[in-house]
């Protein structure tokens, strides 16, 4: 990878505040691949995620980061938390 490459990454990450995050969201928006929501659902998700985490005052600096993803197909057994221990039902 190229310096120039290296350093406009490394301003990405500055301004989405990755390096000061206490924790990241992936959230799947991939409207092909994954089928298991469509996208009017997906877009309800982001826009919920993004008011709540508003409201609780989480999207600052050293709060949660949340990131737009493709499938990477883990999550099949249903919602994921943490560190991906925890597969299936949050509620359990």
């Amino acid at each position: 990878m190229k310096t120039s490459e290296l350093k406009s990454a490394g301003r990405k990450c500055d301004k989405l505040g990755l390096g000061q995050a206490e924790r990241t969201l992936l959230v799947c928006m991939d409207r092909k691949t994954a089928k298991c929501a469509g996208s009017k659902q997906m877009q309800q998700v982001w826009k919920h995620l993004k008011r709540r985490l508003k409201e609780l005052k989480l999207d600052q600096r050293g709060g949660i980061v949340q990131i737009k993803t493709g499938c990477v197909g883990i999550c099949k057994g249903g919602p994921i938390q943490g560190d991906c221990a925890t597969i299936g039902n949050l509620g359990d």
